[in-house]
């Protein structure tokens, strides 16, 4: 399978820095391909010990960024999650 986000990280990263959001912490959260779509998601480590706990809370984890490759370009969009877990 690509890795879009490995393939254009430099793009990301540049559109983080523009944007004032953290790209390390963007790196490093976990991502859902979907054809040629790339969703950036949180992850909380304390939702995961509940649920291990058996507290099931059933909340997804949500997307911050969403980014698209068509023909060779890449749009990057943010969600209402953005700000709120990867403001710098």
């Amino acid at each position: 399978m690509r890795n879009i986000f490995k393939e254009h990280e430099k793009v990301i990263q540049e559109y983080c820095v523009k944007n004032k959001l953290d790209f390390e912490k963007a790196r490093k959260m976990p991502k859902s391909c979907i054809g040629n779509t790339v969703h950036v998601q949180y992850f909380s480590n304390e939702v995961a010990k509940q649920e291990l706990a058996g507290i099931v809370t059933a909340s997804p984890m949500p997307v911050v960024l969403k980014i698209t490759e068509t023909g060779g370009r890449v749009t990057i969009e943010q969600t209402t999650h953005t700000s709120r877990y990867l403001a710098v």
